[in-house]
């Protein structure tokens, strides 16, 4: 006899495989562990479930604005916390590391909020809001070939 667990992993199996077979894209086959109240696995099975894959295709991209004031780098951070974009630091394509703070609500509309922030100069660092804090962590260091792995944080 076959258990329940094995009949659930065939149609999983058959059910990828006419997916497959159909040309559907757009899904991932996911998979849910059973569990009790206590969180506890009730058996040792998965039950396959169907979920949307996010798809980079279906996205309409819209230029805001040709004129942004921040000057043109890479190796910035950008966060989403407090309802604005908040974008720090960055490098001026080898010409000048930077550790100006610029935020928008909007996205077309940026600010600055700081031009010299009390961090170092960095780029390749890490930027996360957290507990109504934004935290920056991290710098690449370029003249030590290397980085640094010094920790900020400010409140709004």
């Amino acid at each position: 006899m076959i258990s329940n667990g094995v009949k659930r992993n065939l149609l999983a199996l058959v059910l990828f495989i006419f997916l497959a077979i159909a040309g559907i894209s757009g899904f991932v086959l996911a998979y849910s562990k059973e569990t009790d109240l206590t969180n506890q696995a009730v058996e040792p099975v998965f039950e396959p479930v169907l979920q949307p894959v996010f798809d980079p295709a279906i996205l309409n991209w819209e230029k805001v604005s040709s004129a942004i004031p921040w000057e043109a780098r890479d190796s910035q951070a950008v966060v989403v916390s407090e309802d604005k974009i908040w974008l720090t630091g960055g490098m001026q394509f080898e010409e000048k590391i930077l550790n100006d703070i610029w935020y928008s609500e909007n996205g077309k509309d940026w600010f600055l909020a700081t031009a010299s922030a009390p961090w170092a100069a960095r780029q390749g660092h890490g930027l996360v809001s957290y507990k109504d804090k934004l935290w920056i962590a991290g710098r690449l260091d370029v003249k030590a070939v290397g980085g640094k792995n010094d920790v900020w944080f400010s409140t709004f």
